[in-house]
């Protein structure tokens, strides 16, 4: 005789299915192992010869299957009820916020192997809590590396409220730096405020597939997690890794996962990261200036990391010490912010201004100063300020921090975030098509792997080794060739040069780095012997002011 054992209901965070496991006895007395089987193949009996075998016969007629059912339904109302999550970070459950975590006393969570390390340790002392906030004195390494760690980690459980709040974190933080630098370590220490990790068994790393990375960008929501080892040994890895690393910087950059359809055609639930990362890399990528735009860049050296105080917090983090402090935070925003509808409405209005305010206070300080910066820094640097500033404020209500001590970490947050919008801003800018452009052109001209031969001479023979002619003041080059000759080079080096001939153009001129002829991108130009060509023109001065801000 089946019997229902316990109905299991699996959340994933974007679609719930269920299923029953199902016991048995036999005609002979003997126990019948349980059997787990989905509602859509249960009324079909199918399962009873594939988990039972040939000896448990159902009997022949019509209604036989029906009787079987029903039997078995029956016996639902004395088995166990279970819901079991598969995706970590807050969920409303019985009108209460709770912060989803493997090795929950209240709630089941399960995650794949690979994300094992994630658990939460539910208790803690203020000794714990002191152990985070040591993290923000200089003893373990510069603050420009750890201000923006801490501020990315204490964003995270705030991510699904900035998302309400319109401003979700667009950005990823990626540590840059040769082997031996300790970037995976400092990342799994990192990490171990959210579990136990260690920089040999990390989340995820360039070696799995993009989409296995998506997969679980969006299962670990409201955490941080680390895309780990962007090192590419040969071309064919090279491609690899950047095509990996685009998908991964577009998809937490815009926070829009890929439409996908059932085999029925049916919608379903879209999937983006919910949650936030550190890349480890040993150098930038070369994806242009819009991928540039998409992440933070720190750099760190092999002594960057104070190797006694790095022991000293990895022995800490084992013990739970550091997950132990996020819960005590987690708890901190439940009791202040969710248990109350009115206060979240609140909150969630506090933290949009809170964006407002910061953004527009990075945008004057970088307009002030007169740094060229891309829409998205200002944006990105309040979303970590909001992290940095809810983790103060969190120590302000402990005790640990006082209202002066916590202004004097702001500023120092401020200046340290300011003057790595600015390197960031110049590694955006400089990844522009038309400066890459120019900085390339520059280097074929020094090294006479292409020429110009001088205007007053008269025309010559068009060929890929003379682009143009010169004067005093200016290059007048021919387009296709000047646009072929760097594309070459880029080719040579391992770069991408994707922009066409006609955008780079008229990027060329929006960015006064050519002189239009009238309406047309190219002017007519004469030359020594009275012979007109039509050709770019690029000042020499504006030439030389690009390469010396960007070699």
């Amino acid at each position: 005789m089946p019997y229902i054992v316990s109905q299991i209901t699996f959340d994933n965070g974007a679609e719930v299915t269920s299923r029953v496991k199902i016991a048995g006895i036999s005609f002979s007395g003997d126990p019948l192992p349980v059997v787990d089987v989905g509602y859509d193949e249960f009324a079909m009996l199918g399962w009873i010869t594939r988990e039972w075998g040939f000896g448990c016969i159902v009997s022949v007629g019509s209604s036989t299957r029906d009787h079987i059912r029903v039997a078995i339904q029956s016996t639902a109302d004395k088995a166990e009820r279970v819901t079991v999550y598969s995706v970590t970070g807050w969920k409303q459950i019985n009108g209460r916020y709770h912060f989803l975590m493997p090795d929950d006393s209240e709630q089941t969570v399960e995650l794949p192997n690979k994300m094992s390390g994630y658990t939460m340790r539910r208790e803690y002392t203020d000794a714990d809590i002191a152990q985070g906030f040591s993290l923000l004195e200089k003893t373990l390494a510069p603050r420009e590396i750890m201000y923006p760690l801490i501020a990315i980690v204490f964003a995270s459980p705030l991510n699904c409220f900035l998302r309400e709040a319109g401003c979700e974190p667009k950005t990823v933080l990626m540590l840059v730096g040769k082997t031996g630098s300790k970037k995976s370590t400092l990342s799994a220490l990192m990490l171990s405020f959210f579990g136990n990790f260690t920089a040999s068994c990390l989340p995820l790393s360039f070696k799995d597939t993009a989409n296995s990375i998506m997969h679980h960008s969006f299962t670990l929501k409201d955490v941080l997690t680390c895309i780990d080892d962007f090192h590419p040994s040969g071309r064919t890895d090279e491609n690899s890794m950047t095509n990996t690393m685009q998908m991964i910087l577009r998809a937490y950059g815009d926070r829009v996962g890929r439409g996908r359809l059932t085999v029925k055609s049916e919608a379903m639930e879209t999937r983006y990261p919910q949650g936030n990362a550190i890349i480890t890399a040993e150098f930038p990528p070369d994806i242009g200036e819009s991928g540039t735009a998409r992440y933070f860049a720190v750099e760190m050296s092999p002594d960057s990391l104070n190797n006694t105080f790095l022991t000293m917090y990895q022995e800490e983090a084992a013990k739970g010490k550091l997950s132990a402090c996020m819960f005590a935070f987690t708890e901190w925003i439940r009791e202040n912010h969710l248990d109350d509808c009115q206060l979240k409405e609140k909150w969630i209005s506090d933290l949009h201004r809170r964006f407002i305010t910061g953004r527009d206070d990075v945008i004057k300080r970088l307009t002030d100063n007169r740094i060229t910066f891309h829409p998205r820094i200002p944006e990105d640097v309040s979303v970590l300020r909001i992290g940095f500033e809810s983790f103060l404020q969190f120590l302000r209500s402990r005790g640990l921090i006082d209202d002066e001590l916590m202004t004097l970490y702001l500023l120092d947050f401020d200046d340290v975030m300011y003057g790595i919008a600015v390197s960031q801003s110049k590694s955006v800018e400089q990844d522009k098509p038309v400066y890459r452009f120019i900085v390339k052109l520059n280097s074929l001209l020094e090294s006479a792997r292409c020429f110009v031969a001088p205007r007053a001479n008269g025309k010559v023979e068009r060929n890929s080794s003379c682009i143009g002619y010169e004067d005093e003041n200016s290059y007048f080059l021919f387009r296709s060739l000047a646009h072929q000759s760097v594309r070459r080079l880029c080719d040579e080096q391992g770069e991408t040069f994707s922009i066409s001939e006609n955008a780079l153009s008229k990027q060329l001129i929006a960015e006064h780095l050519a002189v239009p002829g009238g309406r047309q991108i190219t002017k007519t130009v004469r030359l020594g012997d009275g012979s007109t060509v039509k050709l770019i023109e690029i000042p020499k001065d504006a030439m030389r002011a690009v390469v010396e801000k960007f070699s």
